[in-house]
C-alpha cells in the first residue's frame, strides 16, 4: 500500500489538529447545554444504571472530572474530546482497512464535518461519546473478523459491543447486522462455541442495566416506552426526523451518500461481507428511526450512529468519483462556518437579542435555544448577596429536571445548597432516585423558587401545583442575564416561607 504524499498528510493532520483545537476552546468557554448538566447527576450520584441511559456516560465523567473533583464543565466534556480523537483514528482504520489511506482520509474528513459526530458526541458531555467510541471499535474488530476469521477480533467485538450497549441501547443494532451477515455468507460459523460465548460477552453489557431496572421497577424501559406513542401518523414529527437527520449529518455529506447510493443502484454493485456488515447495522436503524417518527416524536441523533458506515463507503466512492470531493470541501467548509458562528451566536447573540427585546418582561427570552447555555454563570454570581441575606435557606424548588440541572450546576453547589425537584416522574427524571440521598424540603423551613422569563413555567403555576399560599410567596431579587449589553432573560428569585 502506497503512503499518501507528505504534503497532503501534513494538511490533513493540521486539520484534525485545528479541529480539536477549536473544539477545545468552545468546550471550555460554553456552559452546559440542559441535558449534559443533567447527566453530572449521574457522576455525582453513581450507581449501575440511570433513568434515561445506562452507565457509561456516568464512568467517563469520572474518569475525565477526577469523581467530580474538578468541577468546571470542561473536564466533564474532555471526556467527549478525546473519545472524538479516538474515532478519528478508528474512521481512518476502518477505512484504510477495507480500501486506502486516500478513501480513508475522505471519511475522517466527513466525520469531521458531521454535527454529531463531532458536537454532539465529539463536544458535549452526552452518553453518545462513549457510544460512538465503542459502535467503531466494534465495526473495527466486525470487519477484521469477517476478513480473517480470527477468534481475538470476535471477541474485542464482543467486548466492544457490550461496552457500546452499556452506553445507549441503539448499540442492539450492531449484533442485529452481525448475525445477518452471519446468516447470509457464514451460516456454518453458527456451529463454532466461541461464537455463543461472543454472544454472552454483548450480554453482559446489559446486566448493569437490567439489575438497575430491577431494583428500580424496570422503570428505565416503562419511560422509553412511553416515548414510543400510538397518536397516528403526524407528519411534523416524520418531517422533522428527516430534516434533523439531514442537519445532524451535514447537508452535504448527506447529499454525498445520496449520490453514492444512486451509483450503486445503477452500477448493481455487489457488496462485500464487510461492506455488508456496514449496511446491515445502519440501513435497519436509520429505517426503525423514520418509521417510530410517524407516530411519535424522535430525536434525530437517535438514528445517527448508521451514518458512521455511510463515511465508510463515502471515502472509497469519493476516491474513485474524483468529482465528488468537492461536496467533501464544502461539507467541512459548512461544518466550520457553523460550528464558530453558532458559538459567536450564542456568546453574543448578534441574531437572537433582536427577538428578547422585542418581548415583554415576562417572556424574554422564549423560544431562544441558545439561552440553554448562557447566562448561568450570571445567575451563580448574582446568588451571592442573595445567599448572604438569606443564610438559613438550604434548598432550591425547581418544577423539572430542567433548569433543576443548571440550578443545581451552578448554583447550588457553589453556596452549600441542594435542588429539590417537585413533580411526576417524566418531571423528575433522575432526581427521583438523587433526592432519596439529598435534603428533603422541610414543612417549616423557606426555600427559593427560581423563575425564568424564557420558559411558560412561573410561580403561579408553582403555588397551584404544589398548593403553597400567595401570602408564603416574597420576591428576593430579578436577575438580568445580559449578552452583549443586552437584557436578554430575568430570573427572578422567590423567597417561599412554609411557616406563615
Amino acid at each position: 500500500m502506497k503512503f499518501l504524499e507528505p504534503k497532503t498528510t501534513k494538511l490533513v493532520a493540521l486539520l484534525v489538529a485545528i479541529h480539536v483545537i477549536i473544539r477545545c476552546i468552545i468546550a471550555y468557554f460554553l456552559e452546559f447545554g440542559n441535558d449534559e448538566v443533567y447527566y453530572v447527576k449521574y457522576v455525582e450520584f453513581p450507581d449501575f444504571s440511570h433513568f434515561d441511559h445506562p452507565i457509561m456516560v456516568q464512568i467517563f465523567g469520572q474518569i475525565s472530572s477526577l469523581n467530580t473533583h474538578f468541577h468546571h464543565h470542561f473536564f466533564y466534556r474532555l471526556s467527549s474530546l478525546v473519545s472524538s480523537i479516538f474515532c478519528i483514528i478508528l474512521i481512518y482504520k476502518i477505512t484504510s482497512y477495507l480500501y486506502s489511506q486516500k478513501a480513508a482520509i475522505v471519511s475522517v474528513l466527513l466525520y469531521m464535518s458531521s454535527l454529531y459526530a463531532s458536537i454532539i458526541a465529539g463536544l458535549f458531555f452526552m452518553p453518545d461519546a462513549t457510544l460512538s467510541l465503542f459502535w467503531l471499535l466494534a465495526v473495527f474488530a466486525g470487519i477484521r473478523f469477517f476478513r480473517k476469521q480470527n477468534r481475538n477480533d470476535y471477541i474485542l467485538f464482543s467486548v466492544s459491543v457490550a461496552l457500546a450497549l452499556a452506553s445507549k441501547y441503539q448499540a442492539i443494532f450492531l449484533p442485529f447486522g452481525f448475525v445477518v451477515v452471519l446468516f447470509l455468507y457464514q451460516r456454518i460459523l453458527f456451529r463454532k462455541l466461541y461464537l455463543y460465548v461472543g454472544f454472552f460477552i454483548m450480554i453482559l453489557g446489559l446486566v448493569p442495566t437490567l439489575i438497575w431496572n430491577v431494583q428500580h421497577d424496570f422503570v428505565s424501559f416503562s419511560f422509553h416506552e412511553s416515548r414510543v406513542g400510538e397518536e397516528g401518523f403526524s407528519f411534523v414529527y416524520f418531517l422533522r426526523e428527516i430534516m434533523g437527520e439531514i442537519f445532524y449529518n451535514n447537508p452535504f455529506s448527506v447529499l454525498l451518500y445520496v449520490f453514492m447510493f444512486v451509483f450503486f443502484f445503477k452500477t448493481k454493485k455487489s457488496f462485500s461481507k464487510e461492506e455488508s456488515f456496514l449496511l446491515w447495522i445502519a440501513v435497519p436503524l436509520i429505517v426503525v428511526s423514520i418509521l417510530i417518527s410517524f407516530a411519535t416524536e424522535t430525536l434525530p441523533h437517535w438514528s445517527a450512529p448508521a451514518y458512521f458506515s455511510m463515511m465508510i463507503l463515502a471515502g472509497n466512492y469519493v476516491e474513485k468519483n474524483a468529482k465528488k470531493r468537492i461536496l467533501v470541501n464544502i461539507s467541512m467548509l459548512f461544518f466550520f462556518v457553523l460550528l464558530i458562528l453558532g458559538f459567536v451566536e450564542i456568546q453574543n447573540g448578534f441574531i437572537m437579542n433582536e427577538k428578547s427585546n422585542s418581548l415583554p418582561f415576562q417572556k424574554k427570552g422564549k423560544h431562544d435555544f441558545t439561552q440553554d447555555m448562557y447566562g448561568w454563570k450570571q445567575v451563580s454570581d448574582s446568588f451571592a448577596s442573595i445567599h448572604q441575606r438569606f443564610p438559613d435557606v438550604e434548598i432550591i424548588a425547581s418544577n423539572r429536571w430542567y433548569p433543576a440541572s443548571h440550578l443545581d450546576f451552578y448554583v447550588s453547589k457553589k453556596y452549600g445548597m441542594t435542588t429539590h425537584v417537585f413533580g411526576d416522574y417524566r418531571a423528575m427524571h433522575e432526581y427521583i432516585f438523587i433526592q432519596k440521598f439529598q435534603q428533603k424540603p422541610s414543612e417549616t423551613k423557606p426555600y427559593f423558587f427560581v423563575e425564568s422569563s424564557n420558559r411558560s413555567y412561573k410561580i403561579e403555576d408553582f403555588s397551584r401545583d404544589f398548593s403553597i399560599n400567595s401570602t408564603q410567596i416574597t420576591i428576593v431579587d430579578t436577575i438580568p442575564i445580559l449578552r452583549r449589553n443586552d437584557t436578554i432573560r430575568y430570573e427572578t428569585v422567590y423567597h417561599i416561607n412554609p411557616k406563615k
